[in-house]
């Protein structure tokens, strides 16, 4: 379509028309225009007509040309694809906007578990600690060996009090030794086998504390006892009167009797399987062995308080009932110095068996035993 430039009455293409923005009528040459206007190539050029700006490529359309555009607009339908393309866009941005929020909430767990697990390495440090403390002190009773107040297993700051297992009176002279040591009197104190040692300087010997009396003395400056051993001992450590037989103590507190010791000088003696040993005497009354008879209640863990009383060797045969020990349990575990094990050992639940501490020298015989397990009832023969 061409039309006629308002200016200079020529005909004009109207891709090269400049129109008006209020007047569809105005049309001009770019040239027509810049050479009636005064302002520089730079300035936006206006109608010389109407006075008004500025003047624009595109030709104003009508009302009737507007609605019908917007008619031929609304008619024409959005294709598919691009609706679909545009709802995955959507999509997409949603996600992403959903992850990001899921990344900061991971973030904050993350923090949470890091101090979580600092806590819980703690938790573990503690129960590996009280792991091997108790692992410590089950080994120690076992062996009943309570050498110091304290021992430190591998773990720092975990701290064993191995003294539970002394008798009430070993404990306090154990106490008092303990302060003795702290203040300087004393070099050094321990525990062995439930009995207090304490040694009064780097060159004395150790010796091995009984009594109050005895600690007392040694405190004083009175002449030190050296530890003995075998039958030193046994004339050292415990004396009796003449005529009078030791007296006879229970580990569970139950009625005990003994046999005293007899001159006759026959060598041999049995103990009768069929003679139960929880009553009365019912040895021989011409044993030649210094015989005792005890009802343990389970050796195992009362053995510090039964060598405590037996470490003076006052006896030939210790007879034991109700021992408890079961075939796991070494002889080295329940030791008694100058003397060896003669034991029938429980099986399962059936019993709870006997056993001997025969003094070194005397020669026993196994002769026969029940094949029941729930009384063996061995025969012996010394």
């Amino acid at each position: 379509m061409t039309q006629a430039c308002f200016a200079c009455k020529k005909f004009i293409a109207a891709a090269h028309a400049l129109h008006c923005i209020h007047v569809s009528k105005h049309i001009f040459h770019e040239d027509c225009v810049r050479s009636g206007s005064s302002r520089g190539d730079v300035a936006p050029l206006i109608c010389p007509v109407c006075g008004d700006g500025p003047l624009s490529r595109v030709p104003r359309m009508g009302r009737a040309a507007v609605s019908l555009a917007d008619e031929a607009s609304a008619s024409s339908p959005v294709p598919d694809s691009l609706r679909d393309a545009f709802t995955l866009l959507l999509e997409k941005i949603s996600n992403i906007e959903s992850r990001l929020d899921d990344l900061a909430a991971v973030k904050t767990q993350i923090t949470a578990l890091e101090g979580s697990h600092n806590r819980l390495k703690a938790r573990v440090v503690a129960l590996e600690a009280h792991s091997a403390s108790e692992r410590q002190l089950n080994v120690r009773k076992m062996l009943g060996v309570l050498e110091g107040s304290e021992v430190s297993p591998s773990l720092a700051g975990s701290r064993i009090n191995v003294n539970e297992r002394l008798t009430a009176s070993a404990r306090e002279i154990y106490g008092v030794a303990r302060r003795a040591v702290g203040e300087g009197r004393l070099r050094r104190a321990w525990v062995r086998n439930g009995i207090v040692h304490v040694r009064r300087s780097q060159t004395t010997p150790p010796t091995m504390v009984r009594h109050f009396a005895h600690l007392s003395d040694i405190l004083t400056g009175a002449p030190l006892r050296p530890v003995l051993s075998g039958r030193e001992s046994s004339s050292a450590l415990l004396r009796f009167p003449d005529g009078v037989a030791p007296p006879c103590i229970s580990i569970n507190g139950g009625p005990i009797s003994s046999i005293p010791p007899s001159p006759l000088p026959s060598t041999s003696s049995s103990i009768l399987p069929d003679q139960p040993m929880t009553g009365g005497a019912n040895f021989p009354s011409d044993a030649p062995f210094r015989l005792y008879r005890v009802n343990c209640q389970s050796l195992l863990p009362h053995f510090s308080e039964f060598i405590e009383y037996f470490y003076s060797n006052q006896y030939d045969i210790i007879a034991m009932s109700e021992t408890w020990l079961k075939p796991r349990v070494l002889d080295s575990l329940v030791s008694l110095r100058g003397y060896y094990l003669v034991r029938s050992d429980r099986e399962g639940r059936g019993g709870g068996e006997v056993g001997f501490y025969v003094r070194d020298g005397i020669h026993t015989e196994r002769m026969a035993s029940s094949p029941s397990m729930y009384c063996a009832q061995p025969f012996f023969n010394m």
